[in-house]
């Protein structure tokens, strides 16, 4: 997905980060679009951190290894990243805890890939109204993953 704004062109985005802004009062905007940027922090965290764990359990070889000690692996990898407890705080709401099976949690980790990537990235998506994010399938995914916990901040009411 590409943006569409520039600066100079228009004071209101038509497409920004894969949100139409257009009808946003502009008193409103600058808040709303902060929103959108940690938004997007957040979900960058999220894509590297799955990424991340793909590799770490395609190099491994076999997901019939005793995934525990790549679990740990993973865990010091966003540790590394993200720091102790954000790192942790992450890897955990997303992916469970070492008691998880790689399979599931290359599966969880390759949906949020795919959720992701069909909002933000694919070049056919149209920018969704900050509205209907929370009914975006990558919005759906990460709570469901996280037991219904809300990693980002609410968009529908400025």
């Amino acid at each position: 997905m590409v943006d569409n704004y520039d600066e100079f062109d228009s004071d209101v985005p038509v497409n920004y980060r894969g949100f139409d802004l257009s009808d946003v009062d502009y008193n409103d905007l600058s808040g709303l679009m902060e929103k959108i940027d940690i938004i997007h922090e957040d979900m960058d965290k999220i894509k590297d951190l799955s990424t991340k764990l793909i590799d770490i359990y395609e190099t491994s070889g076999s997901y019939n290894d005793p995934h525990v000690g790549i679990y740990e692996k993973f865990l010091e990898e966003g540790i590394r990243e993200y720091g102790e407890d954000k790192g942790r705080e992450f890897i955990e709401l997303l992916l469970g805890g070492p008691h998880e099976s790689p399979k599931l949690q290359i599966a969880k980790a390759k949906a949020l890939l795919i959720s992701y990537w069909r909002l933000f990235e694919d070049d056919e998506s149209e920018p969704i109204h900050p509205s209907q994010f929370e009914e975006s399938d990558i919005f759906k995914t990460i709570k469901k993953f996280t037991g219904n916990k809300n990693l980002f901040p609410t968009l529908n009411s400025q």
